[in-house]
């Protein structure tokens, strides 16, 4: 009886406290909210993108041209593109992922592993992803077949990664560094770089119903996702 008593003496200075306080509750509550979702997964990935983009924006515009965030059809679906380099010393395609935690894969695994807070989870292997990717930009550039378009993956979060790969996978503020140390043999000219990121624009879907089924297919198929992206 006394526990019961004690119980609802709380419940009364805790209904006490709501209504004397209502005014910090107007504050807090949109508070929360925000903090939740700019905390969500797309969120951060789009916060990853926009840091690699920032370091993609201090190469030489006279040698690289870059799109981000590109839309493309392809043999299955649509395509969404991350970052895609055109350089005089080849065509780069950029994957972003934003994670945080412990990054574990190798090359030719189907999945990669997150262990973050004493959990693990699993994900695509990027460098997959990133090779469909790649068909993809090759589809629509065959009159330039002889040039190799290069994969790069990029983690902008908070992460430590532990993998082993031939592609290459660096931490966001390795990009710029990375990219200086592929462009090393001159394989087009500016006027191949203006044709390509002519023809690649042509060819990104702005539509905006286009991008809503690509983003509802992406949902679907996404069976298994990292935590605290």
């Amino acid at each position: 009886m006394d526990l019961l008593i004690g119980i609802i003496k709380m419940i009364e200075m805790f209904i006490r406290l709501l209504i004397n306080f209502w005014y910090c509750w107007v504050w807090i509550i949109p508070l929360f909210i925000l903090k939740i979702w700019l905390n969500s997964p797309k969120r951060k990935g789009k916060r990853g993108e926009k840091a690699v983009k920032k370091s993609l924006d201090n190469l030489p515009e006279d040698q690289y041209q870059i799109l981000n965030n590109i839309l493309l059809d392809s043999d299955n679906g649509t395509s969404q593109i991350d970052h895609i380099v055109i350089s005089v010393y080849g065509i780069f395609v950029i994957e972003t992922k934003n994670y945080t935690g412990v990054i574990y894969g190798s090359e030719h695994s189907s999945k990669w592993t997150q262990y973050i807070n004493g959990n693990k989870y699993s994900f695509q292997n990027p460098i997959h992803q990133n090779y469909g990717h790649i068909k993809t930009v090759e589809s629509f550039l065959s009159e330039f077949a002889d040039i190799t378009i290069n994969s790069i993956i990029v983690f902008a979060g908070n992460c430590k990664l532990k993998i082993k790969t031939e592609t290459p996978v660096v931490y966001e503020d390795k990009l710029y560094q990375l990219l200086q140390s592929l462009s090393k043999e001159v394989v087009l000219t500016s006027a191949d770089i203006i044709n390509i990121k002519d023809i690649l624009s042509e060819k990104n879907i702005t539509d905006y119903e286009q991008k809503k089924a690509h983003n509802k297919y992406v949902s679907k198929i996404k069976t298994e996702s990292p935590k605290d992206r």
